[in-house]
């Protein structure tokens, strides 16, 4: 397989699929990125936290290379540390930051479906009550 249709009703399981057969080619080469890929990644949305920058630095590089292997690029990181969004190169950072302003503090980015607020670190969601 070569492409994907995106739209399918079984797009996003493939997608899924691909992503994690590629990963596992890597399981006793870059372990905890693997897990970080199979238990903590949906589709283009990767969430995990870590206990400091170092260990946070060496599993995003870990998990970029990982993808570059199967033709993916990841993009569009977004982090609440500052030292750690210096350290990612500007033109894989999301959209909404690719100048670094910290002084102004970061925008709110969508994620499955939530808001998550890097500033505050706290995830939010909108309802909407509709009168009769």
């Amino acid at each position: 397989m070569t492409s994907m249709i995106f739209g399918a009703k079984s797009s996003p399981c493939s997608a899924q699929y691909v992503r994690d057969v590629n990963a596992l080619q890597f399981k006793c080469q870059f372990p905890e990125a693997v897990e970080a890929i199979t238990h903590r990644h949906y589709m283009d949305n990767l969430l995990d936290s870590f206990r400091n920058l170092k260990d946070a630095q060496k599993q995003i590089q870990d998990i970029f290379n990982i993808h570059s292997e199967g033709g993916f690029l990841m993009c569009n990181w977004l982090t609440n540390n500052e030292d750690l969004m210096r350290w990612i190169p500007s033109h894989l950072r999301t959209d909404s930051d690719k100048d670094l302003n910290f002084d102004m503090g970061l925008p709110q980015e969508r994620i499955l479906g939530l808001k998550w607020d890097p500033n505050s670190d706290s995830l939010k969601f909108n309802l909407k009550f509709h009168s009769r």
